[in-house]
């Protein structure tokens, strides 16, 4: 991610990236290992069926993974310690998104957390999640 700057009279055109730029190759090892740990916890979706999650393919050049869960139960606290784990091995300046899209009628907002190798940051309504799905949430 960055800016393109258009040049003008007796300058260049210039990119200039924001924030500390990925290599491709740490991305795509970093998306398979979470896939792969993501896989022994559960079904992935698929283009025939929804899984319990799915991880965004798309790297932008940022030092982060999108991961969307699709079933409440899915998200775990040991999954998560997990997906803490994996970052602190290599990629602990990486972070994991975690978005809740829940099919009805389990819809919430689509907020969720931040899984950082050291600190877990939470973007959703706690207390509301716990009313709506009670011993089903398990974080």
């Amino acid at each position: 991610m960055g800016i393109y700057h258009l040049g003008w009279a007796g300058h260049e055109d210039l990119w200039k990236p924001f924030g500390r730029q990925t290599d491709h190759t740490d991305w795509l090892a970093l998306y398979e290992r979470l896939r792969k740990l993501l896989s022994a916890y559960g079904v992935e979706s698929s283009e025939e069926e929804l899984g319990q999650f799915s991880v965004d393919d798309e790297d932008n050049g940022l030092p982060r993974l999108r991961l969307v869960i699709h079933d409440i139960e899915f998200l775990t606290l040991p999954l998560v310690v997990d997906i803490q784990t994996l970052l602190k091995d290599r990629y602990a300046d990486w972070y994991v998104v975690v978005r809740l899209i829940l099919p009805s009628p389990d819809k919430v907002p689509a907020d969720g957390i931040v899984i950082n190798a050291d600190e877990i940051v939470e973007h959703w309504d706690r207390d509301q999640l716990k009313k709506k799905f009670g011993e089903r949430l398990k974080m």
